[in-house]
């Protein structure tokens, strides 16, 4: 952790953020160490069990009201500002790699969120959508770099926040590969990142109104002729054909400007292919050439885009990230910014767990047993770290610290008989 949550940075940010001034019974860096790695039994994280394991391994006195008094403003700012300092940690020499049919993009990125419930006592504060009954929420907005393995930004905004507002394009999408959810959905969106020289692939939503301008797939001359023009999900359905590609317009309206708005049509390229297994078409619209991916190879890019249900899967299922049941907004927020520094370090120890295995067992390495086996040893990594401040010899380390806890990590991860996943198809083991 030193790598990227340097000791002298932690006490920094601690300082800045006002939620230390001085070191006393509670210490900024084990602080966070115990609030990261403690593994809570119970159903829901609590802040009584955090507590007991801060006293077990501390042998602190701090009472129970200074300790939950602490997850206060200044917890939140100071917990952010640590998930910040950590998305900010680059992983050089550490990223994973793309196969050699898509190293052309420097990385790809998946944007998608997610609804994590909090107790219903703050659904003033963070109202619900689409339910029944009294209930609170916030959305995580979460955009994923593939190859560092770690978000490259994350929003925490209220569940009624509409998703595209928590994506914002610049000149960082330049040579990289968008992977877009249909929330997204925007032809605005769209040309930025067409404009800002990116990449993207998304799913075409049912009722857009999209040209055909030029066919690609091959067909008869007459028949090709007669599709110019068309809309392209309206023809589609009575093709007998089992993929079909083609360059496609559509007209967006650009920002206003001086109480001006300009209409444009923009070209871009929409492909289709029936799903084989419901029979039904699935459309893809993309910017990327037709003379360099194919239908199936679009496809198969968009598949990868459920990498991130995974994400979200492990965040929820192994990083106590489903739902939060503490009633104090500041303790809930404290909790939900633990909740993802502790998956980012998770990934991050992946990318270092790589590193120390061979081909054969690199190959073996599941991502989701990892993350499983990872979550079992947190108790742990969390001894390890207390062990440091307590001054164990290096050869005490070696036979039962940091190197038991790797050994555990790199035997229990890899699978006997790997199965083949989707992102094989993507990335390199």
């Amino acid at each position: 952790m030193e790598r990227f949550l340097p000791y002298n940075r932690i006490c920094e940010l601690a300082l800045i953020t006002g939620f230390c001034q001085r070191l006393r019974k509670i210490h900024p860096v084990i602080f966070l160490q115990v609030f990261l790695f403690t593994s809570c039994v119970h159903r829901h994280a609590t802040i009584a069990e955090i507590h007991r394991v801060y006293q077990a391994h501390t042998k602190s006195d701090v009472t129970y009201s200074s300790f939950v008094g602490r997850l206060n403003k200044s917890s939140v700012r100071f917990f952010e500002a640590i998930l910040d300092e950590c998305i900010r940690s680059t992983a050089s020499g550490l990223a994973l790699e793309l196969r050699e049919k898509y190293a052309r993009f420097i990385t790809i990125f998946i944007q998608d969120s997610t609804i994590i419930r909090l107790n219903k006592k703050l659904a003033d504060r963070f109202p619900a959508t689409r339910t029944t009954r009294v209930a609170a929420g916030v959305k995580i907005g979460y955009l994923f770099n593939v190859l560092a393995n770690s978000p490259r930004t994350v929003s925490v905004v209220p569940e009624r926040t509409a998703e595209i507002k928590t994506l914002r394009v610049g000149p960082w999408v330049k040579g990289s590969l968008l992977l877009i959810d249909l929330g997204f959905y925007t032809y605005r969106l769209f040309v930025r990142i067409h404009e800002n020289r990116g990449f993207f692939v998304s799913r075409v939503k049912k009722g857009s109104k999209l040209r055909i301008e030029a066919v690609h797939s091959p067909m008869k001359e007459s028949l090709s002729k007669a599709l110019i023009g068309q809309d392209f999900l309206s023809v589609i359905a009575g093709l007998e054909m089992q993929s079909f590609d083609a360059t496609v317009s559509f007209q967006f309206k650009r920002r206003q400007y001086r109480g001006k708005q300009r209409t444009e049509r923009y070209r871009f390229r929409c492909v289709g292919r029936i799903h084989p297994e419901t029979g039904e078409w699935h459309c893809y619209l993309t910017n990327l050439n037709h003379d360099e991916f194919n239908v199936n190879e679009i496809a198969d890019l968009y598949r990868f885009r459920w990498e991130i249900e995974s994400l979200f899967d492990e965040a929820k299922n192994e990083c106590s990230l489903g739902d939060i049941a503490v009633t104090r907004e500041e303790a809930t927020m404290t909790l939900l910014y633990i909740a993802l520094i502790r998956q980012f370090v998770l990934k991050r120890v992946y990318l270092v767990l790589r590193t120390l295995l061979d081909e054969d067992a690199r190959n073996r390495l599941a991502p989701k047993r990892y993350g499983k086996v990872f979550i079992e040893h947190m108790e742990l990594l969390l001894q390890n770290l207390i062990d440091e401040w307590k001054m164990l010899k290096i050869e005490d380390l070696e036979d039962k610290g940091w190197g038991h806890w790797f050994w555990l990590l790199s035997t229990q991860s890899p699978q006997a008989y790997p199965r083949k996943l989707v992102r094989d198809t993507i990335l390199k083991r």
